[in-house]
């Protein structure tokens, strides 16, 4: 079937394009000659039809699917701490500065927790304080983690090279 192009397409007007002035589910203006809606209506028509309604959707904080009770915030507050700096320090220190995958000594480094995540530090640590909330009692629960030794034994850390780093991730 051949494609119809110009004089010989289907919603051709004499070269003029006749906008609509109205979307039609919203009544904003337009001046386009489009479906006749506007760009924002059009998305979400094109997203019932043929995709993902959510999609092009921002969804923060509970209305994440991805969303775990609000210890996305704590974590990155344990991981701000002075004493983390410090762990890691020490760890890059016991290892020499030196990847312990493939022995590379230049380019930047990482610390990676490999004996357990730090996901999964954080999951035991929550069950064991399951009494504080880790939305309305973040400050007690950065208080405790302090004391908490999974999250500062040197020997769950390791120190990788970027590249290695990734590919930890990878699982190559």
């Amino acid at each position: 079937m051949p494609q119809l192009k110009g004089t010989e397409h289907w919603n051709y007007k004499h070269g003029k394009c006749i906008p609509k002035t109205k979307c039609i589910d919203c009544n904003k203006k337009i001046n386009n000659c489009g479906n006749g809606r506007c760009e924002k209506c059009a998305s979400i028509h094109r997203n019932k039809i043929y995709g993902n309604p959510m999609q092009g959707v921002r969804r923060f904080g509970k209305a994440n699917p991805n969303y775990k009770d609000g210890r996305s915030e704590l974590q990155s507050m344990i991981r701000g701490l002075n004493e983390y700096a410090i762990w890691r320090t020490e760890v890059f220190r016991r290892d020499n500065y030196i990847c312990q995958e493939c022995g590379s000594n230049t380019g930047s480094k990482q610390v990676h927790h490999h004996v357990k995540s730090f996901v999964q530090i954080l999951e035991d640590f929550l069950q064991k304080y399951n009494q504080f909330s880790p939305i309305e009692d973040k400050e007690t629960l950065l208080r405790l983690s302090l004391s908490y030794n999974d999250f500062w034994k040197l020997d769950y850390g390791k120190t990788l090279c970027d590249k290695c780093h990734i590919k930890t991730f990878k699982g190559v």
